[in-house]
């Protein structure tokens, strides 16, 4: 894959975005060990895919959107 489909491209609304938000920290897409390990840095501040940071006193856990592809031959 040279270019990942849909980056960068994606559309939601508020409400999906807050059910997301629900399904995924509510139970319903992971297990809490799943979601646990997920958001637990391991390098720095890097997760499984996720920037995890504290900012004001809060657990931020973030992703710049970015996808770095590299191709093997």
């Amino acid at each position: 894959m040279s270019v990942p489909f849909s980056a960068g491209a994606l559309y939601s609304t508020t409400e999906d975005l807050l059910k997301w938000e629900q399904g995924l920290f509510g139970g319903k897409l992971l297990s809490a060990a799943s979601l646990q390990k997920m958001i637990t840095p391991f390098k720095n501040d890097y997760a499984f895919g996720l920037a995890v940071n504290v900012v004001n006193g809060r657990k931020q856990i973030s992703h710049a959107g970015g996808i770095s592809v590299s191709v093997h031959r």
